[in-house]
């Protein structure tokens, strides 16, 4: 922010030491306020878990406050504080106000910290770049509106990414009544989202009939056709069993016949032939692959 300093004092052949000082103590604080935004280095004390340090002049807590400071150990397992300037304990974390991960302070090295007012924190700005672990716990980005092209991000470790509006899009195409047929056994709602159900389990699909009105093809109807059929009398085609019994008779007055005598037709009587066939049914199919359908139903 401006300093203020009034480029017109002292007036030329008029000095006054008030006006002189007066820029002087402007001049003065604003030294002061960048220098408590860019501290020289100070070299840390105490332990890998319970830092302390002390700059001149003197750093506060002031939000977006930074310093320097060169850290004389690596920091621990645990969560690591510092106690700058003696203005008390504070915990280090990194973006996030997450605690900091075993070696993200690096012994030797130049580590800026800036105090987060937020989160009563020093976040430390340039942790080492510890390749596993780098977050306490994996992190989640939510994507919602329009997704084109790919999604990347430069985080160390597990990144989820979950695309809602891609999700969105795709149920889109397949509004509530519509089918979606698959060769797995994955559920559709686990792809696009919304409600289905499974459809026309063991059944075929057939076209709406919709030139003449017949209540066998109505739309929805699924109480016809069989997987087997057995014929009954009225299904077997119209066909005729021939058969033809010669009965021949010559007998005496007694009542007997002679040997070797021939006998006469004196009629053609008509029977039933004892029944064949088993009366199974038979496979009423067409070759056929199963596959899942299934059809939304919110």
């Amino acid at each position: 922010m401006p300093i203020g300093i009034d480029v017109n004092k002292p007036e030329e052949g008029n000095p006054t030491t008030a006006s002189v000082r007066e820029n002087f103590v402007k001049a003065n604080n604003g030294i002061n306020d960048y220098r408590k935004t860019s501290k020289d280095f100070a070299t840390s004390s105490g332990t890998g878990t319970a830092y302390v340090a002390a700059f001149s002049p003197a750093a506060t807590k002031t939000a977006g406050e930074r310093v320097t400071v060169l850290f004389h150990v690596a920091n621990g397992p645990s969560g690591s504080t510092i106690n700058i300037n003696s203005t008390g304990i504070s915990p280090i974390t990194v973006f996030g106000n997450v605690a900091l991960a075993q070696g993200m302070i690096k012994v030797g090295a130049y580590h800026e910290l800036m105090w987060n007012a937020v989160n009563s924190s020093w976040e430390l700005l340039n942790p080492y770049p510890v390749q596993s672990g780098y977050f306490s716990t994996n992190k989640t980005i939510n994507l919602t509106g329009a997704i084109t092209g790919s999604t990347t991000t430069s985080f160390f470790g597990s990144t989820t990414l979950n695309t809602t509006a891609a999700a969105v899009s795709g149920l889109a195409a397949y509004p509530v009544g519509a089918l979606y047929l698959t060769t797995t056994s994955v559920t559709p709602a686990s792809i696009f989202g919304g409600t289905w159900e499974r459809y026309a389990s063991g059944k075929a699909l057939v076209g709406l009939k919709t030139t003449v009105a017949d209540p066998e093809y109505a739309l929805g109807v699924d109480s016809h056709g069989s997987e087997s059929q057995t014929l009954t009398v009225d299904q077997i085609p119209a066909h005729t069993h021939t058969t033809t019994i010669e009965v021949r008779e010559n007998r005496s007055s007694s009542g007997s016949q002679p040997e070797g005598s021939s006998a006469s037709v004196v009629g053609s009587p008509q029977f039933e032939s004892a029944p064949t066939g088993g009366g199974q049914s038979f496979d009423n199919r067409m070759p056929y692959i199963a596959i899942a359908i299934w059809t939304r139903t919110a």
